[in-house]
């Protein structure tokens, strides 16, 4: 039976669907398949499956890809937007599993999936699909990993034979993030006389350990940039400040302040990724009149969940239009890897 193939993606926060961006996509044959469209109200059989591992609790960032709280309930992103499509088609509904679990540790699971990914490793399913062959509609979602499908529906896909058509819904999300720099670098040389500072604005602790890291390898001193009403300690109370902020130019009054900005050569500006740029604090912070960045070589870094990086290290280059701008760092949760091949790359040591 012909299948037809519909890929649900997340994005990060924003949840979308698409399938494909070109109508030129191979099938199992290595040929092209053409487009069609599913009729409302024919009688298709339709099974949606879906792969999710929400992240736990104290990811340092409020674009959280991982999770939604509807109703009191948690769910996973794409496992809340396969619930949705099962309602409203009264599909069946499977999800993807693999059969040795996932580590519920973030830090874990970036680590491995990143394995997997440059090993090309498909990791065994423990999910099985009775009758398979009856349906001919098959809705399939994953979130992004690594910029792409998570191996596990590499599995899925090895292991179930769709011999799909690929369907373009409404288009490919213009929200997916860059994963290219988007902002022209400077370059210095290495000198030991320059005075470093590491400013930084951390909610659940995974920028303040990156930060703390920098400041271990090049001896700068640590500056947190706070705020003087706290954002609330609750995910999703949280983000819903951090969303109203952005969409009202909201720069929140900050508690803390810099001593002796003059005397440092070198500052890096590190934030979590929120709702795809820096934090409403970090402008706060570099917007202030209390500072003047125009002489200073600015160093961005954020940590993000799963996409924006670029996004959120080109915000803080714009927030300092006066400065010299190194090229930037950024790193999913609290990995490290990389920090010291990036510092010496930029000739902040060596």
């Amino acid at each position: 039976m012909k299948k037809i193939f519909y890929a649900m993606v997340l994005l990060s926060v924003t949840v979308c669907f698409v399938a494909a961006c070109s109508n030129d996509e191979p099938n199992n044959d290595g040929g092209n398949t053409d487009i069609e469209e599913v009729v409302p109200g024919t009688n298709h059989k339709i099974l949606v499956a879906y792969f999710s591992e929400p992240l736990p609790d104290g990811v340092d960032a409020v674009t959280s890809a991982s999770r939604v709280i509807v109703d009191g309930d948690l769910y996973g992103s794409v496992q809340y937007v396969a619930t949705v499509i099962r309602e409203a088609t009264g599909s069946d509904m499977v999800r993807i599993q693999t059969a040795q679990p996932y580590p519920g540790n973030f830090d874990d699971l970036a680590d491995q999936a990143d394995n997997e990914r440059q090993n090309d490793i498909h990791p065994a399913l423990a999910t099985e699909i009775d009758n398979f062959d009856d349906y001919d509609v098959v809705f399939v979602g994953y979130p992004i990993w690594w910029y792409q499908m998570p191996m596990a529906m590499y599995s899925f896909f090895d292991k179930f034979d769709l011999s799909v058509i690929l369907v373009a819904l409404t288009g490919c999300s213009k929200d997916e993030g860059s994963d290219t720099p988007l902002y022209q670098n400077d370059t210095i040389e290495y000198d030991a006389n320059r005075k470093i500072l590491i400013t930084y604005f951390s909610w659940g602790g995974n920028t303040q350990h990156l930060a703390e890291e920098i400041a271990n390898m090049t001896g700068g001193t640590l500056f947190r940039i706070e705020t003087v009403n706290p954002y609330p300690t609750d995910y999703n109370e949280c983000t819903e400040v951090a969303r109203e902020e952005l969409d009202n130019g909201v720069r929140p009054e900050l508690s803390s302040t810099v001593d002796n900005l003059d005397d440092y050569d070198v500052v890096f500006v590190g934030c979590p990724v929120w709702w795809h740029t820096a934090p409403m604090a970090v402008w706060s912070f570099l917007e202030s009149s209390e500072y003047d960045f125009s002489d200073k070589i600015i160093v961005p870094f954020c940590t993000y969940a799963s996409t924006y990086r670029e996004e959120t290290l080109a915000k803080i280059v714009e927030l300092t239009p006066g400065s010299r701008h190194l090229q930037g760092f950024g790193t999913t949760g609290r990995n490290t890897g990389g920090v010291e091949s990036w510092l010496r790359t930029i000739h902040i040591i060596r």
